[in-house]
């Protein structure tokens, strides 16, 4: 047993640091630094993503709101132009609250052959009055009449 133990010290404290070649020293560092740069741009992205994940009625260009009506109820159009380069739009989703309908518009990191035109086009329920943009529900669009003419 102690020349076991004797052997495997031996064998540890005997072992050599691995040597590099000068190129090999300098390979090492570049692929080193080159995945720190990977780590910090990824990072980067995430962070915008996280936060710039729902445009605002700020970041929107050419923001407007039709009405038109179709079976005695009110169709409406939003469109508009995300304002920030790095951006496209990733989706569009809505959700409904009372006479509120919510219209939020998801933002993804801008890649070839996406876009940062967006439009959402549905059919009113008689219930919705007002039509709310983003995070911080910005009102853009109010019921003054509905589809029979009479004032709501």
């Amino acid at each position: 047993m102690q020349l076991y133990n004797k052997l495997s010290y031996n064998i540890i404290t005997n072992m050599e640091e691995p040597r590099y070649s000068k190129c090999g020293k300098w390979l090492l560092l570049a692929f080193c630094l080159a995945s720190l740069g990977l780590v910090a741009v990824a990072s980067m992205m995430l962070t915008q993503l996280n936060n710039q994940g729902i445009a605002e009625v700020n970041q929107v260009i050419d923001l407007s709101v039709n009405e038109t009506c179709q079976l005695h109820r009110i169709a409406i159009s939003v469109t508009g132009f995300i304002a920030e380069s790095s951006l496209s739009v990733g989706s569009v989703a809505t959700s409904a609250d009372g006479s509120s309908l919510l219209v939020l518009v998801r933002l993804i990191p801008a890649w070839p052959g996406t876009s940062g035109n967006f439009r959402y086009q549905a059919l009113l329920s008689t219930s919705t009055k007002r039509i709310e943009f983003g995070g911080e529900k910005t009102v853009i669009w109010t019921a003054a009449k509905n589809c029979a003419g009479a004032e709501n």
